[in-house]
Formats: C-alpha cells, structure tokens, sequence
C-alpha cells in the first residue's frame, strides 16, 4: 500500500442509535430509547476499531482534516461519550489547532449544558437537522421535535458560544407553499449562522415514505414547482450572504464544511462505528451494519470494491459536479468532449473556468442529466 502521510483524511464516526427513524430516511440508524443505548461499550468498540484500522492501514501520524460524528442522532450520546472518542483519534494522527470536529445534533436532544461541555471537548461545530420550522411540515416528514424546539436549540447552540454552527432543511414536502419555503429560509437567516444546507426531499427505496408514494399517501410536488423552489433557495440565500458552494449547500466564506468537501473532492476519509463507509488509496469498503456483530467486535467488511481507472474518472466527476469550483478537466476530456461542451455552454449550463468546468445555476437543475452524459462520453473514451 502507497503510503500517504502528507494527504489529509477526514474521520467519519457513526452513530447508529436514533429515538425514532424518520420515514425518509435510508441512512444505517436504529429506533432505541436512550436508556437502552450501550453508550460505554460503543465508545469502546469505537476505539477499538479506530486502533485497528490505524494498524492495518498505517495511518499513525497522518495528517486529520476533520472529525464528524454522524448517525443516527449523535448528539444522544453524552459529553463523556465524545470526551473518550475524541481523546482517542488525537493520539493517532497529526491535526491543526483549528481541526473541524463536527456532531449532527437533533433539536429534541439537544441542551445548553451539553453544548458548552462539547466546546471545552474541542468540538467546534454544530450541525442542525431542523428540516423545517412549519410544525405542519416537520409531522408529515415524521420529525420528532417542534419549530419551537428547533428554534430554541440553535439560539442555545449559539449562545454557549458556537460561532460554526449549520442547520439543515428539507423541501418539496407535500402540501408546502412557496410562502411555508420562504418562511423557513428567513427564519434559518435570522440566527445569522455561517452554514445552511437545503435539500429537496428524495424518496429512497425501500424507505416508508417510498411506500406511502407508490400507495398516493404522500403526494410531491410537480417539477416545475420544484425547480421553482430550487431558484426560490439559491436566490434567497446568495442575495443575503450566503454563497453556494455546493448544489445544496450554502456558507459565509471561510465556513464551507471541510469533512463534506473532502467527499466532494474525491479524497481520502476513513468512517468506523457500524455502517460507516471509508474510501482510501482506490478502495472502499463499509463497516458490516449489522449492529449485532459490530456489538461483538465483529466489525466485518461489506461492499468491499478496488475502484478502477474507468469507475474512479466517472466519480469524480459526479461528485464534482456538485461544486461551484467546478472539474478539474483533462486535455483528453476537453478536447474530445469539445462540441457537447460548446452545446452545454449554449444552453447556459456551465461555465469555461480556464482548467475547470463549472456548472451555472440553471444547470444544477440538470446536474443528473450532465452526470449521466458524462458517464456515456467516459464510456467511449
């Protein structure tokens, strides 16, 4: 294995415990109360794992960019919890005094006290998953807390002293108006928090909300209200200060989140806890999900893949094309790609960046179908 200890990583820790699961949710969580949480043995298995993989993939001493405890609800996890965690990966790699340690915190289980104990664990970012303010909208998502829990959880985020703090929305939800979008996108505003990411409600199989559509329970929106609503986010947001960086996501300079752009990028990032994907040196595998067998210290590998040339090129750009910077483009790509190029500049979807190749606007909106484009011209490479 080539050795990397100059390229940054990013650690992605997963928490799979959630006091409910949303019905449009696909990510690994399970519903457990939090009495029932083996917090203790997780952390140790956590740890465990950690030191295994630094082991097994030579990893001491590398450089760390960032730390994200995701889930699941991680922010049902106590201070001591993410005191041992975090003590931990510092005495495995090499990190700047400004480390980007991030925990996804559900307005329900969030508290002030919590809030200022993470701060002195060195975490230094919040990410909120309010998805609405309109209590109509958060009990069609299924969501467990209130707009007013919501609302009181970013003022106590930001009162204990968070200056880095994120809060997450959903929309195309059935039944929501123009007016319910533009109520949510002045009130996230209004804290005046760094990072706000908007994402258009998907149905992912297999998910209840999948079922309640194929059944006519839960109607969505027509693509031109969609679209509509795409323009409506991204006009409100950049008039006001927040730039886009990313196709959902928008930030005060110097607050773009670090761990999420390491995906985008395509670079390294290691992920333990159950269910957490890591993807390193051409490969990528995921931690078995079986929680049962991750509970034993049986943390098999699942989806393991060796990523070839044709596959790699093909996900770059698909994970690039959700940034504002744009492809970093081949003389190869731009010279044999030239006359869809000209026709995708024709129709104001991307813009020529020198090197880079950028998509507009308007051709977020056919960010898929660029992508799928894209794959068929690698194919004839």
């Amino acid at each position: 294995m080539i050795k990397m200890k100059n390229n940054p990583l990013a650690l992605y820790i997963h928490i799979p415990y959630c006091l409910e699961k949303c019905p449009y949710c696909d990510f690994h969580s399970i519903a457990t109360q939090k009495k029932e949480i083996p917090e203790e043995e997780y952390a140790s298995l956590l740890i465990a794992q950690l030191i295994h993989e630094v082991e097994r993939l030579d990893l001491r001493d590398r450089s760390l960019i960032s730390i994200f405890f995701g889930g699941g609800t991680p922010s049902l996890m106590s201070p001591k919890f993410f005191d041992a965690v975090i003590n931990e990966v510092m005495g495995h790699f090499n990190s700047d005094a400004d480390l980007e340690i991030t925990v996804e915190t559900n307005p329900a289980t969030a508290t002030f006290e919590n809030f200022k104990q993470w701060q002195s664990l060195g975490i230094n970012r919040v990410s909120f998953g309010a998805q609405s303010f309109n209590d109509i909208l958060l009990k069609k998502l299924g969501r467990n807390h209130s707009s007013a829990q919501a609302k009181e959880a970013i003022q106590e985020a930001l009162d204990a002293g968070f200056t880095n703090v994120s809060c997450d929305l959903i929309f195309g939800i059935e039944g929501q108006s123009f007016k319910d979008l533009e109520n949510d996108l002045e009130t996230t505003m209004s804290f005046e928090i760094p990072h706000i990411s908007a994402y258009q409600l998907t149905v992912e199989s297999g998910t209840p909300l999948a079922s309640w559509v194929q059944s006519g329970k839960f109607h969505l929106p027509q693509e031109e209200v969609l679209a509509q609503m795409h323009h409506q986010v991204a006009a409100k947001f950049e008039n006001h200060g927040w730039h886009r960086y990313e196709i959902s996501n928008y930030a005060k300079k110097g607050f773009e989140c670090r761990h999420n752009l390491q995906y985008w990028r395509y670079k390294d990032y290691l992920g333990i806890g159950s269910g957490a994907v890591s993807f390193m040196n051409g490969k990528r595998w995921r931690t078995t999900r079986k929680l049962s067998e991750y509970l034993k210290r049986d943390w098999f590998y699942e989806d393991e893949e060796t990523i070839n040339e044709k596959t790699a090129q093909k996900e770059r750009w698909m994970m690039s094309l959700r940034l504002a910077e744009g492809v970093l483009m081949t003389k190869q790509e731009k010279e044999k790609w030239k006359p869809m190029l000209l026709q995708w500049e024709k129709e104001g979807w991307i813009i020529d960046l020198d090197n880079r190749m950028a998509l507009t606007d308007k051709g977020f909106l056919f960010c898929s179908r660029i992508t799928q484009n894209v794959f068929a011209l690698i194919d004839e490479m």
